[in-house]
């Protein structure tokens, strides 16, 4: 699955480059592409990650390289 996300990502990457792109998908999906950058995600940070639905984040890529992710917190008034 990891491997068919991160095609997809990159195909998305190359065909809009420089360009800010916004991405809802399932928690299993990201969790795999936020390892495939970041091999210290690991199984307890996706279970973490369920409990902060939704879970939104922003990964930063310079000529389709990972830079950095940011996490955001949603709240709800």
């Amino acid at each position: 699955m990891q491997k068919r996300n991160i095609k997809e990502l990159e195909k998305i990457l190359f065909e809009n480059e420089g360009e800010t792109i916004i991405i809802g998908t399932h928690g299993t999906v990201l969790s795999t592409i936020i390892n495939y950058y970041d091999r210290t995600f690991l199984y307890n940070n996706f279970l973490e990650m369920v409990n902060i639905m939704p879970y939104i984040i922003k990964i930063d890529f310079k000529n389709d390289k990972y830079i950095k992710r940011i996490v955001y917190k949603l709240i709800v008034l």
